[in-house]
């Protein structure tokens, strides 16, 4: 029998009180709040002069009374106990680097809504079993995983058991082919963040910039990213919607990276698309932009610096739309951005069956050569390390494999009408083949089969003098 974890306890606790978003908001801001105690505490041992230096280095302090351990040993008045460290924490934070971030995560904490079942009992027993949880255990990353799929998803496109790790690590690896170090990072729909946090474990990317337009993922992306690791001075999440309200128009990034989630398609009225096509100057693609992702993809090209990288998880039907095909075209051949088209199984994707494709796309490029690669049959219900391996070193090598990647010229291309669909480009089909000798071998055994059954059939008829 497999033994319960700390994890595993939370897990069951959230689910017996229903899909609550508001009880999962409490429990991420009580999974946070532990991770500032300990690391606050891990950094006293070490230091003498405790507060003046925590608030330099930390930015924020909480007195030891409401360190979370001790609010775990504690039964009385625990949401008192509660309010008072989040006060302490904001309040400490102010005139700090990450008094932005924190206030933004603590402000108007609610442990009072009427039609809620939150209540002294319940959060006690919350925090007795986050206090058991080991933040250097690797199920804590599959917590947040779960925590977020299950407050942002409704019922029917929920599920505990499947996430997108492998494919946050296959773009990880990707992108680390061509940027390990880079000084900054954009990701236009953070979407959690699980997928920055990949990056930053595989990249020494200093600065993390992002939208988020929902205010409980951008608390959630927030907390995500301290959590693994991000420095609070150099996270610069917004909230607002990235089309219709850039905040960082003006800034270059060395990589920026997102996916466009398959429920968006960018249904801009009139008054958005002639705002959209005067500041990002394409006038031209005024009428294409009104049901389209591609006003999500022209923004993150605005977004990238001249010798950076851009990847982008797209849905199939963008590649071969025929109203997107002037679009393509001006991307493909008039500006030479795209590099690479990775086809991937939509079985490795949460809450998708189709296939999807990951786009390269690089603004220095000497060759107008794309590189396609077919990874949607090996690799049909998980990535393995070797798996994403073999797919970073074709990318990084440009080595064309007999039925899994090819270099495409332009004018091959242009034939296909900019059509970027990976089967134009790579044919997998494969030939059955037939064994004759096995085949005569079986024809005979059956024919001797079928012998026998006519004898006995002979029999029975006669005995029954049931012949002509």
């Amino acid at each position: 029998m497999v033994k319960k974890t700390p994890v595993d306890d939370l897990k069951r606790e959230i689910r017996l009180h229903g899909r609550s978003s508001y009880l999962v908001n409490h429990v991420c801001l009580l999974l946070f709040y532990k991770y500032l105690s300990e690391d606050l505490e891990s950094y006293i041992e070490s230091s003498t002069d405790v507060k003046e230096f925590a608030l330099k280095d930390k930015g924020y302090y909480i007195e030891p009374e409401c360190y979370f351990s001790s609010l775990a040993n504690s039964h009385h008045f625990i949401i008192r106990k509660l309010e008072d460290a989040y006060n302490q924490i904001l309040i400490s934070s102010m005139g700090y680097g990450c008094e932005e971030i924190l206030n933004s995560i603590f402000r108007d904490v609610d442990f009072y809504d009427d039609g809620s079942d939150i209540n002294k009992e319940s959060v006690s027993k919350l925090v007795n079993i986050i206090d058991r949880i080991d933040f250097n255990e690797s199920s804590v990353s599959e917590l947040f995983e779960y925590l977020y799929g299950y407050g942002i998803y409704p019922p029917h496109r929920f599920s505990g058991n499947i996430n997108n790790s492998n494919i946050y690590n296959l773009l990880a690896q990707i992108v680390s082919a061509d940027k390990k170090h880079a000084d900054s990072i954009y990701n236009p729909h953070v979407n959690g963040g699980f997928l920055l946090t990949n990056i930053l474990q595989k990249c020494n990317i200093s600065k993390v910039y992002g939208q988020e337009a929902n205010l409980d993922k951008y608390k959630f992306d927030l907390m995500n990213l301290v959590i693994n690791g991000a420095d609070f001075k150099e996270i610069h999440i917004d909230q607002g919607n990235c089309i219709t309200s850039p905040k960082f128009f003006n800034e270059r990034f060395d990589v920026v990276l997102s996916e466009i989630p398959s429920s968006i398609i960018y249904d801009m009225n009139s008054k958005d698309r002639s705002f959209f096509t005067k500041l990002y100057d394409v006038e031209k693609f005024k009428r294409n932009l009104r049901r389209s992702e591609f006003p999500f993809i022209i923004h993150m090209l605005h977004q990238l610096k001249d010798d950076g990288v851009m990847a982008v998880l797209v849905r199939q039907n963008m590649l071969f739309r025929t109203f997107d095909e002037d679009i393509r075209e001006c991307l493909v051949n008039e500006k030479n951005y795209l590099d690479t088209v990775i086809l991937l199984s939509g079985k490795l994707l949460r809450h998708s069956f189709d296939n999807f494709s990951i786009l390269i796309f690089k603004k220095n490029r000497s060759s107008k050569d794309i590189f396609f690669i077919d990874a949607s049959k090996d690799f049909n219900d998980k990535l393995t390390d070797e798996n994403i391996e073999k797919i970073a070193d074709a990318y990084a090598s440009k080595k064309v494999i007999d039925k899994f990647s090819y270099l495409a010229g332009i004018d091959e291309i242009r034939e296909n009408d900019y059509n970027l669909t990976v089967s134009r480009y790579i044919d997998t089909f494969e030939e059955d083949t037939v064994d004759l000798n096995e085949v005569l071998s079986k024809k005979l055994r059956l024919d001797k089969k079928l012998g026998g059954i006519n004898e006995d059939i002979d029999y029975w008829l006669n005995e029954l003098d049931l012949y002509d």
